[in-house]
């Protein structure tokens, strides 16, 4: 016998709400963990619980609409964090298609969701949005304002204090339009000597320090006692032009 069709919609209709999340419930999308509503982890509402957005699945258009939806302006900058085991254990959201003129983002093209495993740099989207803190860089109690200790304000869960080595230092250098890095840290951790894992993990092309991985997990065990301050290549400039 054929299914009536108020029947076959009904059918329909629980399929739909078994495969897709939330949206109708309303603040499908947020921010977490931020000084501010408009900054913080990208989170997103799946069945009832929150999920997670992995972070090489998050572009510029994908953040503009985030931004936008949100009342916060635009996109100031994007940030990857590497989270705890426990918050790794919540669903995620591999990857999402903006066009950059959706009113929400759920009007884009979603992607799969799955466990962190499916997230290739095991790391979460976040994102500060115009809207939000005032932020500044810098080095200072240095000689010259391209050598000193970095200094960053107005981001949440974010130090420049440790652990920034030649590929790090070289993208504040460059961020902060002082050449290349001369000196920078050497910090070793614990009695064996260095210690792979770090803070920041950077590529050395950056643009942006934060666009470097984060990794909160490592933040308290850095050794601020073996902290150098970065020299930058301009710093040595305006010394010989002193003299």
């Amino acid at each position: 016998m054929a299914l009536s069709s108020l029947k076959l919609w009904h059918l329909l209709l629980l399929a739909c709400c078994t495969l897709l999340p939330d949206m109708a419930l309303g603040n499908f999308v947020n921010f977490l963990g931020g000084d501010n509503k408009c900054e913080g982890q990208v989170h997103l509402q799946y069945h009832g619980q929150w999920s997670l957005m992995c972070g090489d699945g998050l572009g510029e258009l994908e953040a503009s609409v985030i931004c936008r939806e949100l009342g916060c302006g635009s996109v100031k900058t994007m940030l990857r964090y590497i989270l705890t085991p426990e918050e790794m254990k919540q669903p995620w959201l591999y990857d999402a298609q903006c066009r950059g003129e959706e009113a929400t983002f759920s009007e884009c093209l979603l992607g799969s969701w799955g466990p962190v495993s499916g997230c290739q740099c095991q790391c979460v989207a976040a994102i500060i949005c115009t809207g939000g803190t005032t932020r500044q860089m810098g080095l200072v109690d240095g000689s010259s304002p391209c050598a000193g200790i970095a200094q960053a304000t107005g981001i949440s869960n974010f130090s420049l204090r440790c652990d920034l080595h030649e590929k790090e230092a070289g993208v504040v250098c460059r961020q902060l339009e002082c050449g290349t890095a001369l000196q920078w840290s050497r910090a070793h951790h614990g009695t064996n000597g260095y210690h792979e894992r770090k803070y920041l993990t950077c590529q050395g092309t950056e643009s942006d320090i934060l666009h470097c991985l984060i990794d909160v997990n490592f933040l308290e065990q850095c050794d601020l006692l073996t902290y150098t301050q970065i020299v930058c290549t301009a710093s040595m400039l305006s010394v010989q032009a002193a003299n």
